[in-house]
């Protein structure tokens, strides 16, 4: 969902990428196919998708940034709908700025890390990795220390439980 060009065909020449984002794109390569639309509104059926990436997105929804509409719940709006998508045993691979929060309006929310685990609910946390504010990576971090740090960056893998 949304993220840079360059790294998401770089994915396309592995496996099949559906890349989804408000801007239109115009980019033909083998194993990539685009579709325009919103995180807050995404073209997919509840609990469709196994895998779903959102890297470095879900700060700047409902900022007006990128030709969205100003939304003070984007970002949380906008895990929600990535929330809904996500089938039983899928993962969402997830990145954004963590720590005390705060808005660098019009450029990006810095999050406590914690919200976005509520905000995602009932997906389940299976790894969280972080960036600290002095840009040493943490490939086993602990969600609460990223909560009230100085603005860093935090991986989490998510999965949604399967039926019983």
């Amino acid at each position: 969902m949304g993220s840079h060009l360059f790294s998401v065909g770089i994915l396309s020449t592995v496996v099949p990428v559906t890349f989804v984002d408000i801007r239109p794109v115009r980019l033909d390569l083998p194993g990539f196919m685009f579709q325009q639309g919103s995180l807050l509104e995404l073209p997919f059926p509840d609990k469709g998708l196994a895998s779903v990436s959102c890297l470095h997105v879900v700060e700047h929804v409902g900022l007006g940034r990128y030709g969205d509409p100003i939304n003070p719940d984007g970002t949380r709006l906008a895990l929600s709908e990535l929330t809904r998508v996500l089938a039983p045993g899928g993962i969402l691979y997830l990145s954004a700025p963590v720590g005390r929060p705060h808005i660098r309006f019009n450029a990006h929310r810095v999050l406590a890390a914690s919200w976005i685990l509520e905000w995602c609910r009932p997906l389940e946390l299976v790894a969280f990795a972080a960036v600290d504010a002095r840009g040493v990576y943490h490939p086993v971090a602990a969600v609460r220390d990223y909560d009230d740090a100085p603005e860093s960056y935090g991986f989490f893998r998510l999965t949604r439980p399967t039926a019983g």
